[in-house]
């Protein structure tokens, strides 16, 4: 009886069982137009929305539906730009400067399963050629020759600059102003390295943080990581702690960092790149000239900074100006690692690029300051006067009778603290300051100076305890380029101590500095910076200067 049930079992479950069968197969659950159907939905080429710049393997096949046979055609209105050989989609680029091309129908894909059959159109985007860059993809490189690292990320070639960019390496599309890396031998495989601006030897290394939450790209003096060649997907690979690491990046993202080795088919890869015979050295030009150059021209320009775009950001270590010259032409800087003022008079090498029609000098070009103009607007979120250095706690007297007290959080105070979020005081250059929900950080997670961090959420403050000797003029304190852009701090004077968080109009929102003047006649002669409590994210300073008139 038992065996009986149980045959009977089996035979209903495979009475019930799906079948993928061949489309005139009557045994299936699905019809052949339901088939036609599923792979239809299924085709999608996320790409051509977003713009193509390279050859696509036609999808001919949809897993579990293996007898629905895919052909392609293209239309006529696009056989300028795309042809079918075999499996691949050969796309035809517009000429640098033609600008994208939009087709329409562009792509026609027959789908067929036994007598049933339908038709679907793609739309493509296909991005105008790149300028020539003078640089070639290498094979394979050799130890001992310099070569420039980048990758292919959408439209465009990023090159390793040999600087970071926040927690990761920083990229920009002009080549020959890229750093030169080599790969040095040693047991098991290479070192990757190069040599800074400063003659210092550098290497790349690829370490995880203490606490494992995340892997990073780090610049470090001594040799850390071994890579070997990994021909499979053809770049450098190391492993660190059994687990395999390649340097690129994915999604819209253009600067280098650790990827795991599975993801590499959905990621773009370090490459390592020669000059070749087409490299053209920079040309010095007017800045008429410059903005009159074909795109991907190599030019030296000087001119003097006549306005700020984008003020410096203390993140990415960057700003957008305009520069002109005595007869009015004006040329854009996109995102220049040199800060500086209005007026101050620049030399720049680097490549000429477009940006809605309008030229410009590309992200990477390198500027000099050749004459610095006094005073001035040096961007900053909201009116630094200087660049903010790590000069060391100090007290000094100005010239005019003011006395400024710098808290360097890189240096001094931070032995002062405690590595855990507390509640407590310190003693520098003979005033004593509190602070309520902070602690100690010394960047070795992410590589970043040593600063103060303010815990969310937690009411968190820095405050003096004893009073200025004076009445304060100024407050000025500066974050640390790993706070969120989305922190918003507090500051503010009083004539009494304020032990306690507190808000204000003086704010800060992110990351950059914060200065406001004060009216002497207030004779406030105490401080306060409050990190949002509403805010989830911690803040992080690591620089504080008060200026005062000292009490008479």
């Amino acid at each position: 009886m038992k065996k009986s049930k149980l045959l009977f079992a089996l035979t209903a479950a495979l009475l019930v069982t799906p079948i993928i069968a061949g489309c005139d197969d009557t045994t299936t659950t699905e019809t052949a137009e339901e088939k036609v159907a599923a792979v239809e939905a299924t085709l999608v080429y996320g790409s051509f929305k977003e713009g193509i710049t390279k050859n696509v393997d036609l999808i001919k096949s949809i897993p579990d539906y293996e007898d629905v046979t895919i052909s392609y055609s293209v239309a006529d209105t696009a056989k300028d730009y795309l042809k079918i050989e075999g499996d691949v989609l050969v796309v035809t680029r517009p000429e640098v400067g033609a600008g994208d091309v939009a087709l329409t129908k562009a792509l026609v894909a027959t789908i067929t399963c036994g007598d049933i059959t339908v038709t679907k159109t793609f739309n493509i985007r296909i991005i105008e050629a790149s300028p020539i860059s003078g640089f070639a993809e290498v094979d394979t490189p050799e130890a001992g020759v310099a070569y420039k690292m980048g990758m292919d990320v959408k439209d465009k070639t990023v090159y390793f600059m040999g600087v970071m960019n926040g927690y990761y390496g920083a990229t920009s599309t002009i080549a020959f102003l890229a750093e030169d890396m080599t790969l040095e031998n040693t047991d098991g495989g290479y070192y990757l390295t190069f040599t800074d601006d400063n003659s210092a030897k550098k290497y790349i290394d690829v370490q995880w943080t203490a606490d494992k939450a995340h892997i990073n790209f780090k610049i470090v003096d001594v040799p850390g990581v071994v890579f070997e060649w990994d021909n499979t997907i053809g770049t450098l690979v190391t492993t660190v702690e059994d687990e395999k690491f390649f340097l690129g990046t994915s999604g819209s993202y253009s600067t280098f960092g650790p990827m795991k080795y599975e993801t590499a088919e959905d990621s773009y890869i370090a490459k390592f790149y020669e000059k070749t015979v087409d490299f053209v050295e920079p040309k010095e030009m007017t800045i008429a000239e410059a903005a009159a150059s074909d795109d991907g021209t190599n030019v030296i320009v000087s001119g003097k900074v006549s306005s700020i775009d984008v003020d410096w950001d203390n993140s990415y270590k960057n700003m957008s100006v305009y520069i002109s010259d005595d007869a009015g032409n004006t040329l854009y800087v996109f995102r220049t690692s040199t800060k500086v003022k209005v007026g101050d008079e620049v030399k720049i090498t680097g490549q000429i690029t477009s940006y809605d029609g309008t030229k410009q000098l590309a992200q990477g070009s390198k500027l000099e300051i050749t004459k610095a103009a006094a005073g001035g607007d040096t961007g900053g979120e909201t009116g630094e006067d200087e660049p903010i250095t790590s000069p060391g706690s100090s007290t000094v007297t100005n010239a005019d009778g003011s006395v400024t007290v710098t808290l360097d959080l890189h240096a001094d105070v931070l032995s002062l603290l405690g590595s855990d979020y507390s509640d407590g005081t310190f003693t520098s250059q003979g005033i004593e300051y509190g602070y309520l929900q902070c602690k100690g950080n010394n960047g070795a997670q992410y590589g970043n100076p040593n600063y103060i961090m303010m815990k969310g959420g937690a009411g968190a403050c820095v405050y003096n305890k004893t009073a200025v000797p004076g009445a304060i003029t100024s407050v000025k304190f500066v974050t640390n380029t790993g706070s969120s852009g989305k922190a918003v701090y507090y500051a503010d004077v009083f004539t009494s101590v304020k032990a306690e968080a507190i808000t204000s109009s003086h704010t800060i929102t992110g990351i950059g500095t914060c200065k406001f003047d004060v009216d002497a006649s207030l004779n406030a002669s105490y401080f306060n910076i409050t990190l949002d409590a509403a805010s989830t994210k911690n803040g992080q300073i690591n620089l504080i200067v008060i200026t005062y008139i000292p009490a008479k």
